[in-house]
């Protein structure tokens, strides 16, 4: 019994700093993806205006503070697509969200002071294929990236 506590206590112990860790990712991610976000839409915007007014003798200005806003509508536009926040934000979720499973279950199996070898194998699993599932939903992240990209090898 006391080697299943021991390695519980591992697996537990494993669980909890990849949730730490995954949430400080995934955290930085979202405030990303917000950010982009509202600069985007923001630089839109501050387009469509600056194009509307009709402020005579100042059309030159507007024609080249439009053409600057535009120039940075596209770099941040391209920047999303490059790294795509939003997509990692979600893959990271998805792994939280499996990762406070696992940690549930480990917790209500301390809890009635009873685990067994194969609870833990079950577990551990569990853990190492909610790992597999991120990396495999990371490098189809990074082939979209890859293919969504501008290649002139071929």
């Amino acid at each position: 019994m006391e080697n299943n506590d021991n390695t519980m206590d591992f697996l537990e112990k494993k669980v909890n700093e990849s949730i730490t860790t995954l949430k400080c990712k995934s955290k930085k991610n979202k405030i990303n993806t917000s950010v982009l976000s509202i600069f985007t839409v923001s630089l839109s915007a501050i387009i469509t205006m600056t194009l509307g007014l009709d402020i005579v003798g100042y059309e030159q200005l507007q024609k080249n503070l439009a053409q600057g806003f535009g120039a940075l509508l596209t770099i941040t536009n391209g920047w999303t697509l490059i790294f795509n926040y939003n997509k990692l934000w979600i893959r990271q979720k998805k792994t939280l969200l499996s990762l406070y499973q696992i940690q549930t279950k480990i917790g209500f199996l301390k809890a009635q002071n009873k685990i067994e070898k194969s609870q833990i194998d079950n577990l551990l699993t569990e853990y190492l294929d909610t790992w597999e599932r991120d990396g495999t939903e990371w490098i189809n992240i990074q082939n979209d990236r890859k293919s969504n990209s501008l290649d002139f090898k071929e």
